[in-house]
């Protein structure tokens, strides 16, 4: 499989737009200079008050993801991604899927969502071992009831955070698409070791964090002015790094935005000979 390079100290890092959730959840927008608008947070009026889209039904959304899944089966970037998940022997038993955002509240970035969930559904069918199903759950606390019904007819169950972290184990294939860094070093990988991981740029979260340790303090879901502790942070991704091959996730030939910038870890030991 191919093989990354130690770092990019040239890459750009996306601007982004942060809310706090209730439960302790950075919910982020990425604004990508080089693309449109990649974000996790969803419309609210002026009450906080999230809106689904007018006229979404269960049956609807299973429509939508039902096109957007035949779109992505016919196109390149599949094609491309079983080929390279092909070159590796999986022992996956268990999926996790963390903060891929809304299918039902009325935003742009609804279809972004599905996008997101189509590609993980292909990848989870790709790495499972043909009889053996694999168990498969969905964190996020932008989850509608309805996002939650749709996601459990997918053979999909939703919990509650902090309990998706119980599930990533050694066996784990981890989908964390564009979560804040700070959730997921500190919650996702943190003492965890899954087998393949498909998320944020993990090496670009290491050169941002050691030009924040230089450069400035940085004020973490506070008021109080405090720095990072970016060695923590630093050895805990390097503890991830560790004994894994990497490669970027290929490009989407339509919407690109809902990819754009995610890279895929595997355990060395695992490719094949």
């Amino acid at each position: 499989m191919p093989h990354s390079t130690r770092r990019n100290k040239k890459s750009s890092w996306a601007k982004r737009i942060e809310t706090i959730t209730s439960d302790g959840w950075t919910v982020v927008a990425h604004i990508n200079p080089s693309a449109s608008v990649i974000n996790h947070s969803e419309r609210e009026t002026s009450t906080g008050v999230r809106y689904i889209l007018p006229g979404l039904t269960l049956e609807r959304l299973q429509s939508d993801y039902d096109r957007a899944r035949v779109q992505w089966q016919d196109g390149e970037c599949h094609t491309r991604l079983t080929e390279i998940l092909s070159r590796t022997t999986w022992d996956v038993e268990h999926a996790v899927c963390l903060g891929v955002g809304s299918f039902s509240v009325d935003t742009q970035n609804r279809w972004r969502s599905l996008w997101q969930l189509v590609a993980f559904t292909s990848i989870v069918s790709a790495v499972s071992k043909g009889s053996t199903a694999i168990k498969i759950w969905a964190q996020d606390p932008c989850f509608t009831s309805l996002d939650t019904e749709f996601l459990e007819s997918l053979g999909i169950t939703v919990v509650q955070h902090p309990q998706a972290k119980q599930h990533i184990t050694e066996k784990t294939f981890l989908y964390a698409p564009f979560v804040d860094w700070s959730i997921t070093l500190d919650f996702a990988l943190d003492e965890t070791d899954p087998s393949l991981y498909i998320g944020t740029d993990i090496e670009q979260i290491m050169d941002t964090l050691e030009r924040i340790s230089k450069t400035y303090e940085y004020d973490r879901y506070t008021s109080e002015e405090k720095t990072v502790d970016t060695e923590r942070y630093i050895a805990i991704a390097e503890r991830f790094c560790k004994g894994r091959d990497t490669c970027a996730f290929p490009k989407y030939e339509g919407q690109a935005y809902w990819q754009d910038g995610l890279k895929i870890y595997w355990k060395e030991e695992a490719e094949k000979d």
